[in-house]
């Protein structure tokens, strides 16, 4: 990673409503947004948008027909779309992470081939079981046409999507890239979680906590515009934030169902620190990954190992415990939430009910909405199967 790359706007759009702003108050708030996920899934908890109409969002004809991921997708396109309506649309390229893509729609779709009559068949429901049309939507939808790409990693897929952005800009594909990730709520297949006994039989489910029990399932999505500092200025946009680092490596060695050992999370980070050119001690806070699974203690030693504790450790906090695991759009919604605490000098505290585990290494998570210079934030994601990805962020006085 070479060039001096910038995040320019975000588009946000999750259980705690739209925007950046929402998000972080949800997130100083400290109210678990997990609830029953209803009677068709008994004792599963999710963490869903309300009463979700992507009509709200956007005055648009063509959003009913669109599966819900691509319904989310554009909704978090839309603020971005504001600031490029002079631009040039193939000077736009659109990276999507995504953990499910279309799934339900494929099942949807599946369901009907074998219930009904051919002609009673929903033709559009067909256009969305291909994994990429979310990405493909948003750049019909806005007419941005520099490319668009679809990465798949599970958890992973959204700071992935943000990695393959810099790399296709670095080869001058595009000067600005639309990226980040989206996923929807999949019953179905947190059911089949579920089952495997991964996801959290009570809420709320308490990242890096004792009590912590599983996984909570999440939806949004978070999309952020990529481009470097000089294209920026020549546009008149002040950047958010630097976008000085990524990294990103698969542990070969893991069992490819509990996530990336610490070994591999600890290199990862290191590999970020040499990017970026910076000492641990400079990073002021990390948006961690956690979930509330056994893999929060792989995290948790690596962190301790690259950064250590006291003082002197970066604070720490835990998106998840709000938001729920939302796969390909939670590292996004970390790192609009970094740039949020760089914005406000507040980094939200740790969940309500949450205690600290005492078989976990020390971290500062911290129990109340704390006052804070964040200059350099690192943001984590990680996926079952071993990949551990990772951003740093530096505040827009870097830029």
């Amino acid at each position: 990673m070479t060039g001096h790359w910038v995040i320019s706007a975000t588009g946000v759009i999750s259980a705690a409503g739209a925007g950046g702003e929402a998000l972080h108050q949800a997130l100083c708030a400290a109210a678990p947004l997990a609830r029953p996920a209803g009677d068709d899934a008994p004792g599963l908890f999710t963490a869903s948008l309300q009463d979700f109409k992507a009509k709200d969002y956007i005055q648009r004809r063509g959003l009913r027909d669109l599966s819900r991921t691509s319904q989310l997708a554009c909704v978090a396109a839309f603020p971005l779309s504001r600031g490029l309506e002079n631009a040039d649309p193939v000077d736009v390229g659109v990276v999507l992470g995504t953990g499910w893509g279309c799934l339900e729609s494929v099942v949807d779709f599946e369901w009907e081939t074998c219930s009904l009559k051919p002609r009673f068949l929903n033709p559009l429901l067909f256009a969305e079981t291909v994994p990429n049309v979310p990405a493909g939507q948003i750049s019909i939808f806005f007419g941005w046409s520099g490319f668009s790409l679809t990465v798949s990693c599970s958890g992973a897929s959204g700071l992935e999507a943000l990695r393959d952005a810099v790399e296709l800009l670095e080869e001058q594909r595009s000067p600005m890239v639309v990226a980040g990730g989206a996923d929807a709520i999949n019953v179905p297949a947190l059911r089949v979680l579920q089952s495997d006994g991964k996801m959290a039989s009570t809420a709320p489910s308490l990242p890096m906590g004792r009590d912590r029990n599983g996984i909570v399932g999440g939806e949004g999505a978070c999309l952020l515009l990529l481009e470097s500092a000089d294209h920026a200025h020549g546009r008149g946009v002040q950047p958010l934030a630097r976008l000085r680092a990524t990294a990103g490596r698969s542990d070969g060695g893991g069992d490819g169902q509990t996530g990336p050992r610490s070994a591999n999370i600890a290199n990862v980070l290191r590999e970020l620190l040499e990017q970026a050119e910076l000492k641990a001690s400079d990073v002021d806070l990390v948006a961690s990954s956690a979930d509330a699974s056994p893999a929060d203690g792989e995290e948790a030693l690596a962190l301790h190992e690259i950064f250590g504790e006291g003082a002197d450790a970066p604070l720490v906090m835990t998106p998840k415990g709000i938001l729920g695991e939302s796969w390909g759009a939670s590292g996004p919604l970390a790192a609009a939430a970094a740039i949020e605490c760089m914005r406000t000098g507040q980094v939200p505290p740790r969940p309500q009910g949450f205690v600290t585990d005492p078989h976990l290494p020390p971290l500062r998570l911290p129990s109340e909405t704390t006052n804070a210079q964040v200059r350099n934030a690192v943001v984590l994601a990680r996926s079952a199967g071993g990949q551990a990805s990772a951003v740093l962020l530096s505040s827009p006085g870097a830029c």
